[in-house]
């Protein structure tokens, strides 16, 4: 009979109890603060003060790949985190006898950048969440002057140089991997390795690191 009190936690949001212990607040499990999840180069903020969603933002984000957030289909060529179909209920099951590319030449997570004000409804480092941007695409490469793509009903700018937005469809989502530090970002790849990634990578080769099934032939200089 316990089991039965015990809810469907894959269905429950992660702003009602009991993945937080008071509805709104961030004082639960998934709301611990971890200062391993932030970048010592970044002072982005968390959200605090949203009454009934509270949410934790930080510096890290999975390797989407190059499909857009809620594109549907998808390409062939899957990332090592998707979701199957656009559909964000569905998400892609990956092991690695299906990194087919090979963990050493595949992108697990990269670096984001947080907005400094919790004012700032910006989706970006936003992964204490159902939805929002804990994800990074290698539609552009990293610290790219392209701005990201966030759903037009988040949307808000944050006047931040080396954050650039616009607003766009929610099926047409792009997050690119963004850092405070010269010349590149942190990436880990699937075999656990970290590397430093200069923001003059070819597009083509982040893209070829971006897919665990594209079977491109990846070279670089890490």
């Amino acid at each position: 009979m316990l089991s039965n009190a015990i809810p469907n936690l894959s269905s429950q949001h992660f702003y009602l109890p009991p993945a937080t212990i008071n509805n709104g607040t961030l004082n639960g499990l998934t709301g611990a603060k971890l200062a391993l999840y932030y970048c010592p180069s970044d002072s982005g903020a968390d959200i605090t003060n949203n009454p009934s969603y509270c949410r934790r933002r930080g510096n890290y984000a999975v390797n989407w790949g190059i499909s857009r957030y809620g594109q549907n289909p998808q390409p062939t060529a899957t990332a090592p985190f998707a979701h199957m179909n656009g559909d964000r209920t569905k998400p892609l099951v990956v092991r690695l006898t299906t990194i087919t590319d090979g963990t050493s030449n595949t992108l697990m997570m990269s670096e984001t950048l947080c907005a400094k004000s919790e004012s700032d409804n910006d989706w970006r480092g936003d992964f204490q969440n159902d939805d929002g941007h804990f994800r990074f695409q290698a539609l552009i490469t990293p610290n790219s002057t392209s701005p990201d793509i966030i759903a037009s009903g988040w949307f808000q700018t944050t006047n931040d140089p080396l954050m650039p937005a616009v607003a766009g469809a929610s099926n047409a989502q792009v997050a690119g991997a963004r850092s405070r530090h010269p010349g590149g970002v942190n990436a880990s790849l699937c075999d656990g390795t970290v590397r430093f990634v200069s923001n003059s990578i070819n597009l083509a080769t982040w893209q070829a690191l971006s897919t665990a099934n594209g079977n491109e032939a990846v070279s670089v200089d890490f």
